[in-house]
């Protein structure tokens, strides 16, 4: 993937395999001030990951989340266990499998 900063927004770009969409999971949005480190921690507890990235959208103050897991099962028992989550009283966070809808990949 490529990562860079352009005019105030955090951008991941990353090609989509059909394999992602079974091991990739998509968090948002995430609470303020949310930390690979903490999301490692959390989600670590499903199974094994093989990648955490943070999305931030700094003009619209929102990030978003996508952790990838080695097995198809790990990936599901987050979907399971967090989905609809609420941290800190915010908004519930949405867990769900990543897609290649063109708005999976946006934190809005």
């Amino acid at each position: 993937g490529i990562n860079a900063e352009y005019m105030g927004h955090f951008l991941s770009v990353y090609f989509f395999s059909p394999q992602m969409s079974s091991l990739t999971i998509r968090l948002s949005p995430l609470p303020p001030r949310v930390s690979v480190d903490w999301l490692t921690a959390l989600f670590g507890g499903c199974g094994v990951l093989t990648q955490v990235i943070i999305c931030t959208n700094k003009s619209q103050n929102q990030s978003c989340g996508f952790i990838s897991f080695m097995s198809e099962e790990s990936a599901a028992i987050a979907v399971e266990l967090f989905d609809g989550i609420t941290f800190l009283g915010l908004n519930p966070m949405s867990v769900a499998f990543f897609t290649d809808d063109a708005n999976s990949g946006m934190c809005a």
